[in-house]
């Protein structure tokens, strides 16, 4: 099967040390949304609690407010803004999963490219960008999860307000 070295293991479960003290709200916010975890679940699956936890209440924007200098921007994010763009939520998402023991890394791309059938080619433009958290899954890999919320999904939009609105 696929196997996550030792060092890789430890890289993409790299947390700030004043995020693992257990007092924190980051800690503490996986644990309360890992409770009703079944044992056995694999990190998939809780991966994907935690990114249903992240689109709670949250709200997807091109203008989010400035984070303030010295916070973290996770725990800015998720317990004072609840207003961010793909970065912010993958961001949120994959401090969630190192917290809660499952190695996660943000990945950035593209992403939905306008695709010409005729000409067999595609077109990428800034509206395609994006960025999403992965998890690592014994035997498998990693795995996608985008822990924005569904109607912030997509790309092409002239505002901040439009359900389709463009990651950056």
């Amino acid at each position: 099967g696929v196997v996550l070295s030792k060092y890789e293991r430890k890289i993409n479960l790299q947390l700030l040390a004043r995020l693992l003290k257990p007092d924190l709200r980051m800690l503490k916010f996986a644990r309360l949304v890992l409770r009703s975890a079944k044992p056995d679940e694999t990190n998939l699956r809780r991966a994907q609690r935690l990114a249903w936890a992240v689109q709670q209440g949250a709200i997807y924007t091109l203008r989010p407010p400035q984070i303030p200098e010295g916070q973290d921007a996770a725990e800015f994010f998720l317990f004072t803004s609840r207003r961010g763009y793909c970065t912010y939520f993958a961001g949120a998402l994959t401090v969630l999963c190192r917290a809660a023991g499952i190695p996660a890394r943000v990945v950035s791309g593209f992403a939905n490219p306008e695709w010409n059938m005729q000409a067999q080619t595609g077109m990428l433009r800034e509206a395609n960008a994006h960025a999403w958290t992965e998890v690592w899954i014994e035997g498998w890999g990693w795995a996608s999860v985008d822990e924005r919320p569904a109607d912030a999904r997509g790309d092409a939009a002239g505002s901040d307000r439009a359900p389709r609105a463009p990651c950056r």
